[in-house]
């Protein structure tokens, strides 16, 4: 029983290099040198620096100094990929796939159908001059137990059968999965399982301060490259609630600060190894809230987040605006902390205290808290109030439905610079 981990230690060495590297041929590949691994595109090193977010703001991520954009939307990938070569900006293509346990994997006819899409995918967008890698899946939870059911080794054969059609039909360009955070079992089955991909990416927020540490205690059988493939300021989960189980959300300033503090000393780890990070949303997403992870809002606003990381990209030609700074927001006297509970209708007063070289706009709305939502779809804006009113501070009314909610606060300067905060609150009847 003693050799038992030896053999998977040299199962594990035997499938430690990544396909990729055993061709310097490639347009875009995974090399190991004396310094470690790094990504060679077009004969030269390659280091990501860039965002994951939507392909509408392309042109802003470039002039913010990334050198890479993720996108998640294959729609209409030929004008984004264009669109991107034009920007000088690199294109890490995620190919979407349900979390194993989808009963989509139970019919053969749509793992037919996958199979067959992802083929002309590939095909299609092969030898355009931006892409970068493919992304096949994002955090698909792939089956992590050391003892592994039908279901699961079903998965990981077509998954493995997904991974060989790309190299197939693209050995130019390497192939990855995303996992979220650094989970040691799952990490373990992939170089087991599914030895054939290029790296792992890995999505880390709230971990990432224990990253250095985490992936050290992986070092027995895994020292291969890996990319963090989304990063910013800890998302909904954080330990942050209220009574009524919403988590407060820190203003854009403080999650500015979150973002500098990150990069300035925990990204750059296991630099030997480390292929390059892309920060998360280069765009507006709803993940519980609008604005949480949001660097820009709908119409391509710059939040201070965006511009923290726009110091993080460090580009000579990026000269950025800073944006407004809040400092305080209080409902009724009472900041985010404070589980604010209304009667329906009642008379309120709002005030937000901020810093600006500029003349600003200033808009409040109500929106209801973001709990309806169904796993594995797209979450949207749920239905909000605009508050008439324009100053630094404002009076109205609780709403009459109970329920949570949050007052939002924008400011926006003459500059595409733009900067929020939000207050939960309860409607209690």
């Amino acid at each position: 029983m003693r050799l038992l981990p030896f053999i998977l230690l040299l199962t594990l060495a035997s499938c430690s290099t990544p396909p990729a590297m055993l061709s310097q041929d490639r347009t875009v590949y995974v090399a190991k040198t004396e310094q470690g691994f790094t990504i060679m595109r077009n004969s030269l090193p390659f280091k990501i620096k860039g965002a994951a977010g939507s392909a509408r703001h392309i042109e802003s991520l470039a002039e913010a100094g990334a050198n890479t954009i993720r996108i998640y939307d294959t729609t209409n990938l030929k004008s984004v990929l264009d669109k991107a070569l034009v920007n000088n900006l690199a294109v890490a293509v995620d190919i979407p796939l349900s979390n194993y346990q989808s009963m989509y994997y139970k019919s053969q006819s749509a793992r037919d159908s996958a199979m067959m899409n992802i083929k002309n995918l590939v095909n299609a967008h092969k030898n355009h001059p931006a892409l970068l890698f493919w992304m096949l899946g994002n955090e698909i939870q792939f089956p992590s137990n050391y003892f592994l059911d039908s279901s699961e080794k079903s998965f990981i054969s077509f998954f493995n059968s997904l991974v060989n059609q790309i190299h197939e039909l693209d050995p130019n360009h390497p192939v990855s999965t995303s996992i979220a955070s650094i989970a040691k079992k799952r990490i373990f089955s992939l170089l087991r399982k599914s030895p054939d991909l290029d790296f792992i990416s890995i999505n880390i927020f709230g971990q990432i301060y224990q990253m250095e540490s985490e992936i050290g205690k992986l070092s027995p059988y895994w020292d291969g490259p890996f990319l963090i493939s989304e990063w910013g300021a800890e998302g909904p989960w954080a330990n942050r609630k209220t009574l009524w189980d919403a988590t407060i959300e820190l203003n854009d300033t403080q999650k500015a600060e979150e973002i500098e503090k990150i990069y300035s000393r925990y990204l750059d780890v296991y630099c030997s190894r480390n292929l390059g990070d892309l920060v998360f949303y280069w765009g507006e997403k709803q993940e519980s809230t609008h604005t949480w992870f949001s660097l820009l809002d709908s119409t391509g606003r710059r939040s201070n987040m965006a511009y923290s990381v726009s110091q993080y990209f460090q580009s000579p030609n990026t000269v950025l605006s800073k944006p407004p700074q809040i400092e305080k927001l209080v409902l009724n006297t009472k900041n985010s902390w404070a589980n604010i509970l209304l009667d329906p209708n009642s008379s309120c007063i709002a005030r937000v205290e901020y810093q600006a070289s500029d003349s600003l706009k200033i808009r409040w709305e109500i929106v209801a808290e973001g709990w309806n939502v169904i796993q594995d779809q797209n979450e949207k804006k749920p239905k909000s109030f605009a508050l008439v009113g324009n100053s630094d501070h404002i009076k109205f009314q609780a709403p009459q439905q109970a329920g949570p909610y949050r007052l939002f606060v924008y400011l926006y300067d003459s500059h595409q610079n733009f900067t929020t905060a939000n207050i939960p609150f309860y409607v209690l009847q």
